[in-house]
């Protein structure tokens, strides 16, 4: 009897060390949040620079997705730079085209509007799940047409 017993004990206490060490060595142990996060924002951030070099007027839509663990991130933009956020973790980029988050009216600019319509927009924030609309437009700009680069919530 006490062989049995002390069988039913070892493999009791085998599987309580097995529930531990899958517990301490899950599977989101082992990815990089960090890096994940900062390569999100770094998607954005190209997709937008790609859009731009392409020299004419595109609008398309980019989901915020989720980290692979589940996470949900908070895509902002705000005076030109994209921050992505996760409960735990923060990644900045700044596109070289700039972004805008103002929308425009069709009149003409020059550098100082564009400057002080920047300061005075609103941040675009946007949640795993939600949708940004990233649109090129040409604006008539210091007597030229210059291409820009706008982002938006789609709703």
């Amino acid at each position: 009897m006490d062989f049995i017993v002390s069988k039913v004990a070892m493999s009791v206490c085998a599987l309580l060390i097995v529930s531990v060490l899958a517990g301490a060595f899950g599977s989101e142990r082992f990815v990089d949040k960090d890096a994940e996060l900062e390569g999100i924002a770094e998607d954005l951030t190209l997709l937008a620079e790609r859009v731009w070099r392409s020299g004419s007027e595109v609008r398309l839509t980019w989901s915020v997705p989720f980290l692979s663990t589940g996470e949900e991130i908070e895509m902002t933009i705000e005076n030109s730079v994209v921050w992505a956020r996760s409960a735990t973790d923060l990644a900045v980029r700044m596109p070289s085209c700039g972004l805008h988050t103002w929308a425009w009216d069709n009149s003409e600019l020059n550098s100082t509007m564009a400057k002080e319509l920047d300061s005075h927009a609103h941040e675009v924030k946007a949640r795993s799940g939600q949708s940004l609309e990233l649109r090129t437009e040409r604006v008539l700009f210091e007597s030229q047409t210059k291409l820009m680069v706008f982002v938006s919530l789609i709703d």
